[in-house]
């Protein structure tokens, strides 16, 4: 088996937008992919999405691409 048949891979999303919340959706069909955290500018924004997703709501961009689960 492969790393990501064995543990899903995670993924931080940059955007919590129209295109951001697509892709979220997208990611929650796949056993493959994790969405681990979310990041975007605007902190209400950045907590309704974690929110709605289950994700982390990162505080910085850097944060969200270096989580240690990404």
């Amino acid at each position: 088996m492969t790393e990501t048949a064995d543990r899903p891979v995670g993924v931080a999303l940059i955007g919590t937008g129209m295109w951001g919340r697509q892709l979220a959706a997208a990611l929650q069909r796949t056993t493959a992919l994790r969405l681990v955290c979310c990041y975007s500018r605007e902190e209400a924004r950045r907590r309704a999405f974690a929110a709605d997703f289950r994700c982390q709501a990162a505080p910085s961009f850097e944060a969200a691409v270096d989580h240690p689960e990404v």
